[in-house]
């Protein structure tokens, strides 16, 4: 399945390129969060997204080997994770 989303779906409009820090989930929590270094803002991947499995392995790969990804965003002032691109 590719958890890559058309806008019209509620996926990405904007991407941004950030390191992954760390990944903080917790059992029952709606989101995942996800902290960058490049950033303050804390980014949220929802459990509920289609896709959610893909994108967090993506995400977790990249935190593992301190990599950069597109993490491709709602909207330019969004925090919520639409979609993440491995260069």
């Amino acid at each position: 399945m590719d958890a890559s989303l058309d806008p019209s779906e509620g996926g990405a409009n904007f991407y941004r390129t950030l390191t992954i820090a760390k990944i903080r989930t917790e059992a029952h929590a709606e989101y995942v969060d996800v902290l960058c270094l490049e950033s303050a803002r804390i980014y949220r991947l929802g459990r509920a997204r289609p896709g959610f499995e893909e994108l967090l392995g993506r995400l977790q790969h990249a935190e593992l080997d301190q990599r950069a990804v597109s993490l491709g965003l709602t909207s330019e002032t969004s925090d919520i994770i639409a979609d993440v691109q491995v260069p």
